[in-house]
């Protein structure tokens, strides 16, 4: 069976959704890395991180929430960050990557539809189609959301699976098993990789680092875990 682990990243131009999809015999094998890369960081921080520390994109690339300790050392948090999709390229994942233009979207249509379920459906169509290549089933988790959100999101899976996903590529999804399961990043190795992906991804497409050091750097860390990525497209309506 393959596991599709999602992550979301957006702003009011672009909404993108990331899917790691691993086979589920490394799954525990790349959260044990992942644990050790956290370790190793603490152990740099002595005493100002939690061993356990959760390895979000965000947080880590700002210094905020709980990473707000390791501010001053750049160097160090980019090291972090290559370590961890370092863990993650050794699971071999196969990384889908699917966007909406929102401003694009909106231009378009009256009553354009949510850009979350737009890119979501287009995923699930690829996560969908991977697994159909390999025979297998696949079970997708996603980044804990609102329950009302979550609820919907679950909804139009089954819709989906009865009448097919809307557009050309209709798709009944019929290796997708289950519902999507939603649960906190922070308890999940295998979400946290869906987010550093997501977030970097996200980071260097927006093009908001001008700094030649901070664009050297994103493609350093990008070059960790491109050759995974193995599908990645925005729709411009």
């Amino acid at each position: 069976m393959l596991l599709a682990y999602t992550d979301e990243s957006y702003d009011k131009g672009c909404y993108f959704t990331t899917a790691v999809i691993l086979d589920e015999r490394v799954v525990r094998a790349l959260a044990g890395r992942l644990d050790r890369v956290a370790a190793e960081a603490a152990g740099h921080w002595a005493g100002a991180l939690d061993p356990a520390i959760e390895l979000h994109g965000y947080e880590l690339f700002h210094a905020e929430g709980p990473w707000l300790p390791a501010k001053r050392e750049v160097r160090a948090r980019v090291a972090v960050y290559a370590a961890a999709l370092g863990a993650i390229a050794e699971a071999e994942p196969h990384i889908v990557i699917r966007g909406v233009d929102v401003r694009a979207h909106k231009r378009r249509y009256q009553d354009p539809w949510d850009p979350h379920e737009v890119s979501l459906w287009h995923l699930l169509e690829r996560i969908d189609e991977h697994a159909r290549g390999r025979d297998e089933r696949v079970l997708v988790i996603a980044d804990e959301l609102a329950r009302t959100d979550a609820g919907k999101h679950r909804a139009n899976l089954r819709l989906w699976q009865r009448a097919g996903t809307p557009g050309f590529r209709s798709s009944r999804l019929a290796s997708i098993i289950d519902t999507i399961q939603f649960a906190p990043s922070v308890e999940s190795r295998c979400l946290q990789a869906a987010d550093l992906v997501s977030f970097l991804h996200f980071r260097r497409q927006s093009g908001v680092d001008r700094e030649r050091r901070a664009i050297a750097a994103n493609e350093m860390l990008w070059g960790r875990i491109e050759p995974w990525v193995r599908h990645r497209s925005k729709w411009v309506p």
